[in-house]
């Protein structure tokens, strides 16, 4: 069972650089059956239905969700849509956070307790498997370029998984871009020829009431950046641009 560090972070007052996360068809990534094995592809290229666009951290070990934490899979979206009621905003949370859905890997909130739904009482609480979504999205860098695991990867900075004293709901409205990221869908449908990417462009849309999860790593340095206590994480080079 993974080993959950108290936190004993030190404050990190760096420049801030930045960069975007590209999407599978903006990238030399190909994946493994059956997904698209080809780079500059969708994942689902040529015919497969829309999926999640979802890659594992390199440091994306699966770990429980706390109390605290599972809010915060709750609050940045469902406080940007106050017109949906509570019973459809559950219903939809559960969906977002089923076992098969891109998050949990089989340990979702289908089979597993829930906090916010208060559902499978009893049972052990979901788990988050430690992928994120990159299309589109901000990283804080946390370090030059490494090989991880035979690959080159950007170390960024994500959430640790130390909750500071508080509320859920005002931790989570106060999250800055490069730590809360929406989740992205991709398409198997060319949108424009232009380049690049070399392939031209494919469509890439965000999940219902732009559904956003944290980015929380429960191992890795620790550090105080922005006031916010944080891990190091790594994501591959290739799925990422520098923007600062």
């Amino acid at each position: 069972m993974l080993e959950i560090v108290a936190s004993t972070a030190f404050s990190f007052s760096s420049p801030a650089v930045y960069w975007r996360g590209l999407s599978d068809y903006e990238c030399d990534d190909p994946l493994d059956p059956p997904y698209c094995a080809d780079g500059f592809y969708p994942r689902n290229w040529p015919s497969r239905p829309p999926v999640p666009e979802v890659r594992k951290l390199k440091n994306g070990v699966s770990f429980r969700l706390t109390e605290p934490w599972e809010w915060c899979y709750y609050w940045p979206w469902r406080l940007r849509v106050p017109s949906l009621s509570n019973e459809a905003a559950k219903a939809y949370y559960r969906k977002c956070m089923r076992g098969d859905g891109a998050f949990t890997n089989k340990a979702g909130s289908d089979t597993r307790y829930s906090w916010v739904l208060e559902t499978n009482a009893g049972k052990e609480p979901m788990r988050i498997e430690g992928v994120d979504t990159p299309g589109g999205n901000v990283y804080r860098q946390a370090g030059e370029p490494v090989m991880r695991g035979g690959e080159m990867c950007l170390p960024v900075w994500t959430l640790d998984f130390y909750f500071p004293p508080g509320d859920s709901k005002e931790f989570s409205m106060s999250l800055p871009n490069w730590l809360l990221h929406k989740t992205k869908i991709v398409h198997p449908i060319k949108i424009s020829d232009e380049t690049p990417p070399p392939n031209g462009r494919y469509l890439v849309t965000n999940w219902d009431y732009d559904f956003s999860i944290p980015l929380i790593s429960p191992t890795g340095r620790q550090a105080i950046v922005g006031g916010f206590h944080v891990r190091e994480n790594f994501i591959k080079l290739v799925r990422v641009m520098r923007l600062t």
